[in-house]
């Protein structure tokens, strides 16, 4: 079933000339304009790769993938229920956490043909017991996730705007471990950092020593960040 989430964000993202819910090839798409087609995805960009790569022979795509900036809780007595309580997550996204999925979209962004949005959005969860929550265990089913707020977006057209998702960046060179330390990361998150920003363009690796790969930013990216 569709969350309130998914039907704003395309309701968000549509026009007056727009149409649901369309068939383009083989694939159903969320929002067909005539001069784009838009999908919203909340969960992993890696489910839509295939789907991409495909439409973007021949169609302008938007991939619309919100991060979840605030988060309120509300905890129904069953899953059409009256509310028992109501509470702020202390859990939030960082516009930067976009880089966890794009280690697996590498291969389809960037592309010509291709811009993604990532609005940081403030929602609230509705959520009721579930089967184990006697247990312990994951003790809640999400009945449904609705938007509050959009707190801003940032858009990618190529791989230099991925610098602007960014609080700070090391100066060159650099190793991925430098990266994480700017942005105060585990050194893992800093290495997929890293490797994104190398497929997409962004810096070349000029060397390698027992640290791990040397990168250097390209000279238009940086003038990009600078902009």
């Amino acid at each position: 079933m569709e969350s309130s989430l998914h039907r704003q964000m395309k309701e968000f993202y549509s026009r007056s000339d727009a149409s649901f819910e369309g068939q383009v090839g083989r694939y159903r798409i969320d929002v067909v304009l005539p001069d784009r087609l838009v999908e919203v995805q909340l969960g992993p960009l890696v489910v839509l790769r295939r789907k991409a790569i495909q439409l973007l022979h021949s169609n302008n795509l938007l991939i619309v993938k919100p991060i979840i900036a605030v988060k309120h809780i509300i905890r129904l007595r069953e899953s059409d229920g009256s509310v028992l309580t109501r509470r702020r997550s202390p859990k939030h996204g960082n516009i930067w956490e976009f880089f966890h999925d794009l280690i697996h979209f590498c291969q389809v962004f960037p592309h010509p043909r291709l811009h993604i949005d990532i609005p940081m959005v403030e929602i609230e969860e509705l959520r009721y017991p579930g089967p184990n929550h006697r247990l312990g265990k994951r003790g809640y089913r999400i009945a449904d996730q609705r938007l509050v707020s959009i707190r801003g977006c940032v858009r990618l057209r190529d791989g230099r705007d991925l610098l602007r998702l960014l609080p700070a960046i090391p100066c060159d060179p650099f190793y991925s471990r430098d990266l994480a330390d700017c942005l105060s990361v585990p050194h893992w998150v800093g290495q997929r950092i890293a490797y994104c920003l190398h497929q997409c363009g962004v810096s070349d690796r000029i060397g390698k020593t027992r640290r791990g790969y040397l990168y250097a930013w390209r000279a238009t990216a940086a003038a990009r960040r600078s902009a």
